[in-house]
């Protein structure tokens, strides 16, 4: 599987690697007087934590991506067994979540750290890693939705993914901010009541957020179990 696979394991390295310099690098330099005097705060968690977003959703989608041949996939169990749609799916959710979470725990040392540097609490942090969850789940389940709708037309499913990217990140600033995982990780670490200032990014309820894409999660996870009924259908068809 990706967890144990030598290539993963270099990824994995880096990924704490890359985290740690960010963390060495963005120490702070200054006495806690100096930020006292001047209001504000080291730059070490959220130059810790920007990276962390980063690698943790990309690495969370790379099995999607990689070349599954000569291994079992999803579809494989519902062609080839009599396992039921509901217990395949829940096998892979539940790695889905195991992958995301193994992710985020790899640097949860190093993010601890990098909050007592910064002098961010520990439940800001935890809001903070929520999103990052919450929205990579969301996207690995939803490119896995696609992969499952068009198995047969890779190029389609990267350019639906993509434009999904797009939105969240980027149009959704305007036309629906509660969607945007880096507005509300911003909120979630810099207070509400300097969000809230003429001179922030604007607030958006973190909470609010990570429901948006529970919702999301659980939607295309109902597409993806049609779906899959709908291919083993197809199997049971063709054997006739």
């Amino acid at each position: 599987g990706f967890f144990i696979e030598r290539s993963s394991r270099r990824l994995y390295r880096v990924y704490v690697i890359v985290v740690s310099v960010g963390v060495l690098i963005s120490w702070p330099s200054n006495p806690v007087s100096y930020y006292i005097q001047f209001s504000s705060k080291p730059i070490t968690f959220p130059l810790s934590f920007m990276v962390t977003f980063i690698f943790t959703y990309f690495l969370s989608l790379i099995p999607e991506f990689s070349d599954k041949r000569g291994k079992n996939t999803i579809t494989d169990w519902v062609y080839y067994t009599p396992v039921s749609i509901a217990t395949v799916f829940l096998g892979y959710f539940l790695y889905s979540i195991a992958h995301v979470g193994f992710l985020l725990a790899l640097v949860a040392p190093l993010l601890i750290i990098a909050a007592a540097a910064s002098g961010v609490a520990t439940t800001t942090m935890a809001s903070a890693c929520l999103i990052v969850f919450a929205y990579s789940l969301f996207s690995k389940q939803f490119l896995h939705m696609l992969t499952l709708i068009f198995e047969e037309r890779p190029f389609l499913r990267v350019v639906i993914f993509g434009l999904g990217i797009i939105f969240s990140i980027l149009l959704s600033l305007r036309l629906f901010p509660v969607a945007n995982p880096i507005v509300a990780a911003q909120s979630a670490l810099i207070g509400i009541e300097a969000a809230m200032s003429a001179d922030g990014p604007g607030f958006v309820a973190w909470q609010k957020t990570v429901m948006v894409y529970a919702v999301g999660t659980a939607a295309v996870s109902v597409v993806s179990v049609l779906r899959l009924g709908l291919l083993r259908r197809e199997a049971e068809i063709s054997d006739e």
